[in-house]
């Protein structure tokens, strides 16, 4: 008789070990995907301040070539006027004109060029944060599955033991 009360006492605790290993692995890999959920949301972050520092410093680069087409402007009206044309006029006026379209188109496909650019990032932020949001599902459910591994296995152990009753 004694041997079967250790063999039940045995199956009891080997099955109430077996709940808490399985418990306790289940909230480690659950803070493990919160961890990566934080780290991807950090990362998001950072994804939203590259794109709006990449469109401020597509705007001060604008304006800069603004700077730089208007002294560019004024060398080419002295060579029109040297030149013994008028740049207000003719085909000084078209050359100017010209030279207008040009910078304004520089200045779209700048814009046009850093938009696109954004947009990846802001993508990427995106795929992120459903990343985050994932791994907190994931966590959930690992969590969940411990905690189920653990009952199976302490339900388990009970029923070994009481199978030790039954002989």
């Amino acid at each position: 008789m004694g041997w079967v009360a250790a063999g039940v006492v045995t199956s009891v605790v080997g099955g109430v070990m077996s709940y808490n290993a399985s418990k306790k692995a289940g909230k480690k890999q659950q803070e493990a995907y919160e961890y990566q959920a934080k780290v991807n949301q950090r990362n998001a972050k950072v994804l939203d301040a590259q794109a709006l520092l990449m469109g401020r410093q597509s705007e001060y680069d604008i304006q800069r070539f603004r700077k730089n087409y208007r002294k560019f402007e004024g060398s080419a009206k002295v060579a029109i006027h040297k030149s013994g044309f008028r740049s207000d006029t003719g085909t000084g006026l078209e050359i100017m004109l010209e030279n207008a379209r040009e910078a304004q188109d520089q200045i779209d496909i700048q814009r046009y060029n850093t938009r696109i650019e954004q947009s990846k990032l802001n993508e990427e932020a995106l795929q992120q944060r459903m990343g985050s949001n994932l791994n907190v599902k994931y966590g959930q459910a690992a969590k969940s599955a411990g905690y189920a591994s653990g009952r199976a296995a302490l339900i388990g152990g009970i029923s070994q033991g009481i199978s030790y009753l039954d002989q």
